[in-house]
């Protein structure tokens, strides 16, 4: 809440010192790096348990390193026979990773996938999930490597994506063996942008439309059109996210409040009345302020006019904006 507070405060009165993402890791499967050695016959096996992810966790043959803005999975093994008179050496590597990012404010973070595989009489098969999507492995025409960034909001409730890698080969045929390296990175979005989302009112006519794109030191504008004239009323809520609220879960019904079929579809840490720019159209502006800590930040905005008939409360709501704040 604290920070929260220091954003709203921020807008327009002082810079913000508390902006970051954090990962936490998880092993929801255990790591678990089994082999046989066929020439001492001998078999080792070595397991990390569910629960917190060590950093770095490795084991032989297979290892997950978690660190402020990436994760690695290097995997891989090698089985043979010895001598044809003893059994063939084995190895089998596993385990599956949740990574969860997380960030003050709703922030737009750009998620790499990188990575490369190889396999030569073996087998390996590397899943990401979640958030972010991406596979390596195979043993039949296998997909040996990939690089893919994907855009994705990290806000106070988490983000989350999952690695799961397998592998296994044996040296029945004389020699196997398969290497797998995965890096997944994150870095948070610079550039300023809008887009709208959601629907305010089934049965509302307003339209909220930009005019300005959120640079630090500019500033948040737009104008929203078919307003109830000939002198429209309305005003600005800012959100925080569009995820959460002191009122529930977002996009959240205001049927009880008196909009009949309108959605609440931001937070509303902010309300400012806002001016007439015509007779059918309301404007507003809202200053940013120039700190690089808040690069990348999300604020979402509605705006409320009044409406006679419209609902019960004659008031209705546009869909809303979201401002990604930027250079």
């Amino acid at each position: 809440m604290l920070c929260s507070s220091l954003l709203v405060l921020s807008l327009f009165v002082t810079p913000l010192t508390c902006q970051g993402i954090s990962a936490s890791g998880q092993v929801v499967q255990a790591i678990t790096s089994t082999t046989f050695d066929s020439c001492t016959q001998t078999t080792s096996s070595f397991s990390i348990p569910v629960g917190p992810l060590p950093t770095p966790a490795t084991l032989p043959g297979i290892s997950y390193s978690l660190g402020s803005s990436s994760i690695s999975l290097s995997a891989g093994g090698t089985a043979f026979i010895c001598n044809f008179s003893s059994p063939a050496g084995s190895f089998s590597r596993g385990g599956t990773v949740d990574v969860t990012l997380t960030a003050p404010f709703e922030t737009t973070v750009a998620v790499q996938v990188v990575g490369t595989y190889g396999t030569s009489g073996a087998s390996g098969n590397t899943t990401v999930s979640g958030a972010v999507s991406g596979y390596l492995g195979g043993f039949f025409s296998p997909v040996t490597s990939i690089n893919q960034t994907s855009a994705v909001q990290v806000g106070p409730q988490g983000t989350t994506f999952r690695i799961a890698h397998s592998c296994s080969g044996s040296g029945f045929s004389g020699f196997s063996s398969t290497q797998t390296n995965l890096t997944v990175s994150w870095s948070v979005v610079d550039a300023a942008s809008t887009a709208p989302y959601g629907t305010g009112c089934l049965n509302g006519p307003t339209t909220q439309t930009p005019t300005s794109t959120p640079h630090l030191g500019g500033s948040m504008a737009a104008t929203v059109t078919g307003v109830a004239g000939p002198a429209p009323i309305g005003f600005v809520a800012v959100g925080l996210s569009d995820r959460t609220s002191s009122y529930g879960s977002l996009p959240l019904s205001l049927n009880t409040a008196g909009m009949t079929f309108c959605i609440l579809l931001q937070s509303a840490e902010i309300i400012q009345p806002i001016a007439p720019a015509s007779a059918s159209s309301l404007a507003f502006q809202l200053p940013l302020p120039s700190a690089p800590v808040l690069v990348g930040v999300n604020l979402f905005s509605q705006v409320f006019s009044y409406a006679p008939g419209i609902n019960p409360l004659d008031t209705t709501v546009t869909g809303g904006v979201r401002w990604q704040l930027g250079t």
